[in-house]
């Protein structure tokens, strides 16, 4: 099976930075993410919430 492109759920902006960090407090992996041996810039946290995202959607989906 492949993977279609998909665009992700947290854009690569200020915006997607906000927006993943609200939702990451909400799902409570803010603090797990922001101080756990992730790195904590930016794209980092952007990416993380992305991953994180695709597979609760994914077990949803199962």
């Amino acid at each position: 099976m492949t993977k279609t492109n998909v665009r992700p759920r947290f854009a690569y902006d200020l915006k997607g930075y906000s927006d993943a960090v609200e939702w990451l407090k909400e799902i409570g992996e803010w603090e797990r993410v922001s101080t756990s041996g992730f790195s904590t810039d930016g794209y980092s946290i952007i990416a993380t919430a992305n991953v994180i995202w695709e597979k609760r959607n994914n077990k949803a989906c199962q």
